[in-house]
């Protein structure tokens, strides 16, 4: 949502001010946050790409 306003000029400081003000007035939404048994999954996901990518890299 924040991303797409038009007409605002674009660098990291003005970026973060203007962030930091949404944010102190709570006007942005919060993040989704899965479970943690979907969190744990999603870890496992990941090492287990790592580890086929290591040993692919092995080989």
């Amino acid at each position: 949502d924040v991303k797409n306003v038009p007409g605002r000029p674009k660098t990291d400081k003005l970026d973060s001010v203007w962030l930091a003000k949404l944010n102190e007035r709570s006007m942005l939404r919060r993040s989704f946050v899965p479970p943690a048994d979907i969190r744990r999954m999603r870890d496992v996901t990941r090492m287990r790409v790592d580890l086929v990518a290591d040993r692919t890299r092995v080989k």
